[in-house]
């Protein structure tokens, strides 16, 4: 699945996908200093132990600074 997001100012942000329960599936990045911009991302559909997870709805979250953003997505195998 491929993440697209855009960033308005320079933060340091944390990218992750939880399951529909609010627990942490993947962690895509972390502490990561970025500049503003467009950016993207991929998922394979994996936990962070490398385990292919079920078809069904995640959330991708987004923080940068004090802003949580979150985004419906919805895996299909």
């Amino acid at each position: 699945i491929r993440i697209g997001y855009s960033i308005a100012h320079s933060c340091v942000i944390n990218l992750r996908i939880t399951g529909v329960n609010g627990t942490t599936v993947k962690t895509l990045k972390s502490n990561d200093f970025q500049v503003e911009g467009t950016y993207n991302l991929s998922w394979d559909g994996t936990d962070s132990k490398g385990n292919s997870v079920s078809s069904g709805t995640y959330w991708v979250v987004l923080s940068c600074g004090s802003v949580v953003k979150t985004r419906k997505i919805e895996l299909v195998r």
